[in-house]
């Protein structure tokens, strides 16, 4: 967090101020599942090549969230790494994981929808990341709409921090008008 002011901002108390229970990612997406739509841009989900289709396919046959290593590309299966949610399915009672512009991709993290054979929605992505429904994403091109939803810093994480940081101003211009 930054700011011009010199006055000091304690994060801690102002996420402690906005700290609600963790939600479920069926509590984002879930009245979502009979609106899916695969031939629309942003209730459809991204066409998998054969094999990362296969490799979704794989978790759910095998009721697995995180994908084997024997079942990874040779680019991640022939080198150390520490990031198991690469093609990873999602938990559909636990909070979903960060969300980048790479959603639509199972190769890009754990994107593989915890109750069907796909990667998430753009709209179901949105969601995550706290997009109100009524915005409208009808004129973006595929790849821009998932830039500018996986791009995006969550509505209510800006909220969170810059309530504080407004009220701080406000405050500094009550006290001198016109500033100081």
């Amino acid at each position: 967090i930054a700011s011009l002011d010199k006055k000091d901002v304690d994060i801690d108390k102002i996420i402690e101020s906005f700290e609600v229970p963790a939600r479920p990612i069926s509590w984002a997406v879930g009245d979502l599942l009979e609106k899916y739509n695969g031939a629309d841009d942003f209730d459809g989900s991204s066409q998998h090549a054969p094999v990362n289709q296969a490799r979704i396919d794989y978790l759910f046959e095998h009721d697995l969230y995180n994908l084997p290593n024997e079942m990874r590309p040779d680019c991640h299966r022939l080198k150390p790494h520490t990031y198991p949610a690469v093609y990873g399915r999602m938990r559909w009672n636990r909070p979903a994981p960060t969300i980048t512009r790479g959603f639509a991709c199972c190769g890009q993290g754990r994107f593989v929808h915890p109750l069907c054979h796909r990667t998430l929605t753009p709209h179901e992505a949105a969601r995550v990341q706290f997009f109100p429904d009524f915005l409208d994403f009808s004129n973006m091109s595929k790849v821009a709409l998932r830039s500018a939803i996986g791009n995006a810093v969550p509505a209510k994480a800006g909220y969170v921090v810059s309530m504080p940081l407004l009220m701080a101003i406000l405050e500094k211009e009550a006290v001198c008008p016109g500033g100081c």
